[in-house]
């Protein structure tokens, strides 16, 4: 799935843009444990503009003043008290911002708002703030700082004056705004999680780690495992999902990279061989068949795995989702919404007309299904390019404004027509 589409100087509020997330930034690299893939420079060339920043101090010894590290650590209590591990240094993760704003003028947030360490004084934490002064072109706005709603500042002023601006958003620690930061209530982000989480305190936040979920050595009990039954009802149609009626600010993704996605068994399959293969079942239109040939191999050998995709096709990115020796019915697909007229590209449209494709299910035919009314005081009608499972030829449905648009009783009456025939 490609990130990377640069951001553009548009007069308008900047939380309407979605930005591409990064959960647990500077986890490329863990002491003693695996996580994220790629740097943050890589991240940042994939498109990656909103950093979650966890600062912890880690101390090597009692005596130790310690070390600001990127981290992640959860209560356990008893014994082991802690779980976690820590990544890169702040330093490192503040030197990649400054080397990526200097030949880009870009806007970039670094959510530090989870900053947490043990046993820290107010000096430890001065301390922290210390090391964010260097970051380079930190956003300033002219309004008051302590009472400024970003949310609502347009875009153009945070960038399109030939430099980058960098916000920071920060934990409460009083004057933080003197430091170049605003406190997180300032800029209201609705981040969206592929996969359910737990509270905060596990603090478990698999955005795309299929492996954890549906690999076989998953804790039954663990709320990993809880998730699969949710994921597997809501992966095919999850990026329609939160593209619809509440469009997230920040969708936070793991493993991040420039291209269509396939996952086959927790593993992120990137031969080209196969995707050339669903490019070419994509173009057909026909069924993606799921075995271990077509995808190149076998993750768990003796285990039934599951496959999901997404990739972008007639203006919207599409989510199919599938087990071991079925099919991804790429075939069965809205083509096309018109309404009013007017071609209708967003997302939650396209979201809600799928599903009820795919589930028979009706979608009533007004303002609010289709994303707002273009022509004031008119009548409309809608109109519908789609094609059914394992269907060839493209179908068209149209309707009038206020009634119902019915799969369901679409494909009865194409059925007795054929059966007539």
């Amino acid at each position: 799935m490609d990130v990377g589409a640069p951001l553009h100087p548009w007069p308008v509020p900047i939380v309407p843009n979605l930005l591409a997330g990064l959960h647990d930034a500077g986890h490329y690299k863990l002491e003693r444990s695996t996580a994220l893939r790629g740097t943050r420079s890589n991240q940042l060339e994939h498109g990656v503009r909103w950093f979650d920043i966890r600062p912890f101090l880690i101390k090597a010894s009692p005596g130790d003043s310690g070390t600001w590290r990127t981290g992640h650590f959860s209560p356990l209590g008893g014994v082991l008290d802690w779980q976690g591990g820590c990544g890169a240094s702040i330093d490192e993760v503040i030197n990649d911002i400054n080397n990526f704003t200097k030949d880009h003028p870009e806007s970039i947030i670094l959510d530090v708002t989870h900053g947490k360490g043990l046993d820290l004084t107010i000096d430890h934490r001065r301390d922290l703030l210390d090391k964010f002064t260097a970051v380079k072109h930190v956003f300033r706005t002219i309004a008051d700082p302590e009472h400024v709603v970003l949310d609502y500042l347009p875009l153009t002023e945070f960038i399109g004056h030939g430099e980058a601006a960098v916000v920071l958003l920060g934990f409460d620690l009083g004057e933080l705004h003197r430091r170049g930061f605003y406190h997180s209530s300032r800029y209201s982000v609705y981040n969206h999680y592929i996969t359910l989480a737990q509270d905060d305190v596990a603090a478990v936040l698999s955005t795309l780690n299929p492996v954890q979920v549906f690999g076989p050595g998953a804790d039954n009990y663990s709320v990993l495992r809880l998730t699969e039954s949710h994921q597997r009802a809501e992966f095919p149609f999850a990026l329609q999902n939160i593209a619809g009626g509440e469009y997230p600010s920040v969708l936070t993704v793991d493993n991040v990279r420039d291209d269509d996605v396939i996952v086959y068994g927790g593993r992120h399959i990137v031969d080209p061989g196969v995707h050339q293969r669903l490019q070419e079942c994509i173009d057909a239109p026909r069924g993606f068949p799921i075995s271990n040939e077509n995808l190149g191999s076998d993750p768990w050998p003796g285990v039934k795995e599951s496959c999901a995709i997404f990739y972008w096709e007639d203006g919207w990115v599409k989510g199919r989702y599938g087990k071991e020796h079925s099919s991804l019915h790429l075939e069965q697909d809205i083509k096309s919404i018109e309404y009013g007229g007017s071609d209708m590209k967003n997302h939650g449209v396209y979201y809600r007309f799928y599903r009820a494709l795919v589930e028979r299910g009706g979608v009533r035919i007004n303002n609010d299904n289709l994303g707002g009314d273009l022509k004031v005081g008119q009548r409309k009608k809608c109109k519908v390019r789609y094609r059914e499972l394992n269907g060839k030829d493209t179908e068209e449905y149209q309707v009038d404004e206020d009634k119902d648009l019915d799969f369901w009783e679409r494909f009865s009456e194409t059925q007795l027509s054929h059966d007539q025939w």
